[in-house]
């Protein structure tokens, strides 16, 4: 699926609010293998804190009735504010700075190789 303007650019600002502009990225640089890391990141973090309150609208977002979470849907339909706020969220608790940290840790190297096109 190929990524639309609108959607690199907001997968370009959960990047640049991920890792404050400690990972270089564009829009031009957003591929769909860069949307499947950052998605995988953004569900790292959830499961890992799950035991944590998130806002009931996100909690809805990320854990739907069907179970399948879609974050390429989900980005365009909440955009980047929402999930700005959770990384915001995130970071006034421990346990799911921990947690988001930990997904951002272990995904940059990924990431950054996927902003390269290896």
């Amino acid at each position: 699926m190929a990524l639309t303007q609108d959607e690199r650019e907001k997968y370009n600002n959960i990047i640049q609010a991920l890792y404050g502009g400690a990972v270089s990225s564009s829009p031009d640089q957003i591929t769909d293998d860069v949307a499947d890391v950052v998605n995988t990141i953004l569900n790292s973090a959830t499961e890992c804190s799950k035991a944590v309150t998130i806002t009931a609208t996100l909690i809805e977002l990320l854990f739907p009735p069907s179970g399948i979470i879609d974050f390429t849907v989900a980005v365009i339909k909440t955009g980047y504010n929402a999930i700005s706020d959770w990384i915001d969220q995130c970071q006034n608790n421990q346990i799911a700075t921990a947690c988001l940290d930990s997904a951002k840790l272990n995904w940059r190297s990924p990431l950054q190789m996927a902003l390269l096109g290896i």
